[in-house]
């Protein structure tokens, strides 16, 4: 009875541990500096595949560091006017799509 009062389409979380979700932020907002950063990870053997792995938070920073980057950086936020590093790619979207997309997250 309950489950026919109830319309609502069946819905799926998931949860990424707080290492993760901080490393696919910057890698989702990231620039080409981080092509360096991905190769000296990988060369220090830190994992950032899928969800097998826990990745190596401690490792992820040293490189960072060593290149002097800070990951922080890449999570602010950022206006809707600002440049976003995906903006070279040619898209049928529009940029107020996208920004209509995430007021609506909020």
């Amino acid at each position: 009875m309950l489950r026919e009062a109830v319309k609502v389409s069946p819905s799926r979380s998931e949860y990424r541990d707080a290492e993760t979700s901080l490393l696919e932020g910057v890698f989702t907002r990231g620039d080409r500096r981080l092509c360096a950063v991905v190769e000296d990870a990988y060369a220090a053997a830190a994992a950032f595949d899928a969800c097998e792995r826990a990745p190596a938070l401690a490792t992820w920073l040293d490189v960072f560091a060593s290149h002097g980057l800070d990951p922080e950086r890449y999570l602010i936020e950022r206006s809707n006017r600002a440049g976003q590093p995906w903006d070279l790619v040619q898209s049928p979207s529009r940029r107020s799509s996208w920004y209509a997309t995430k007021l609506r997250g909020r």
